[in-house]
């Protein structure tokens, strides 16, 4: 059962696409927002007390600077993921270039440099 695969396949592992980091990002800016206010609510919604809230919000805090940190992560890795697709774009474009400059210098047999150039463009 082993059958050849792509160059991008990662074999039985699940694979996160550009499209799911973005949806990644934006849930996770979502549910940092409401897990803010909501944080907010719970520590101010009755008012001050001073002692109290100032601990609950130091106790709270680092897990809003971890939501912060997953948002950071989703949106870098689905940029990454753009930036990998543009390169592969633009390496495609290049072949495609090169192809082109090849067909059109062998669409000249009368001149021997020309066809070589074109043999040496297209190997």
């Amino acid at each position: 059962m082993t059958e050849r695969r792509g160059k991008d396949s990662t074999g039985e592992w699940p694979t996160i696409t550009e499209k799911h980091w973005y949806v990644l990002s934006i849930v996770s800016a979502t549910f940092t927002a409401v897990a803010i206010v909501a944080a907010f609510l719970f520590i101010f919604g009755n008012g001050f007390d001073g002692e109290h809230d100032t601990r609950l919000a130091q106790a709270l805090a680092p897990f809003g600077v971890a939501l912060f940190a997953l948002v950071t992560f989703c949106t870098v890795s689905w940029r990454g993921s753009i930036s990998v697709r543009q390169a592969n774009q633009a390496e495609n474009e290049g072949r495609a270039k090169l192809l082109q400059e090849g067909a059109k210098l062998l669409s000249e047999p009368s001149k021997p440099s020309h066809v070589s150039a074109g043999v040496a463009t297209l190997s």
